[in-house]
Formats: structure tokens, C-alpha cells, sequence
């Protein structure tokens, strides 16, 4: 079976290192930010998005808004993540139509464990 392709927008680098290791067993391509997945990765196809909303340039609520009125979060689930956790943040994560929002620092498996459900879902 093909490994599921995932997309991780991020741009702190202790967070990219763990990334590849709590997706060791996925096809994981990392990008530093929004502009670098505009230019070099908008054609590609993935099976779940993970984007971290602030970054330094666009945000991840700018990603996930293009995506949503481009209609490609109705194939690919986009989970947002933020060490920025209130009412409003999540509240707007979910009318973007993000599939799930998760707090930094997080526990490895919750991650592990939300994404499986989430492709599981998506199939």
C-alpha cells in the first residue's frame, strides 16, 4: 500500500526535525512557509495538509482560505496548529473548514492518532 502523502507547513526548525519523526511512516514533505509551497508544491497532490497559522509572511489561515475557495480542502483535509489556543482561533479555524486544530506543544501520539482518524475518514 501506498504511504499516505502528507504536507507540513512550518517554519521553526525544531518543529520540522520532529514532524519527520512523528511521520516516519508517512511521505512527508516540509515546508518553511506558504510562499515556498506557492512556488514549488501547489501542483502536487496530498493526502492531509498540517499548517502551522502563525508564520512569519502569509499565515495558515490565508493558506487554508485559498485553499477552501479554490475547493481543495473538500479532497484534502487541513488541520491548523498554534501555540495560540483561544475561542476565536479555533472558531475561525473551523468556518475556514480546517479538519482539526491542535496546541503546540502537543503530545506525538494525539498528533499521530488525529491524522490516522482524519485519512481514515477521508478514503
Amino acid at each position: 500500500m501506498a504511504k499516505h502523502k502528507i504536507l507540513v507547513i512550518e517554519d521553526e526548525p525544531g518543529y520540522q526535525d520532529l514532524m519527520k519523526y512523528v511521520f516516519l511512516d508517512y511521505d512527508l514533505t516540509v515546508c518553511g512557509s506558504v510562499e515556498e509551497v506557492e512556488k514549488d508544491h501547489l501542483d502536487e497532490k496530498f493526502d492531509l495538509i498540517i499548517c502551522d497559522i502563525n508564520l512569519s509572511g502569509a499565515t495558515g489561515f490565508y493558506l487554508l482560505e485559498k485553499f477552501s475557495i479554490e475547493g481543495r480542502t473538500e479532497k484534502v483535509p487541513f488541520i491548523l496548529w498554534s501555540s495560540s489556543d483561544t475561542p476565536e482561533i479555533r472558531q475561525r479555524a473551523s468556518e475556514l473548514g480546517a479538519a482539526g486544530f491542535i496546541t503546540k506543544p502537543f503530545k506525538t501520539e494525539a498528533v499521530q492518532q488525529m491524522v490516522q482518524i482524519i485519512l481514515k475518514s477521508a478514503e
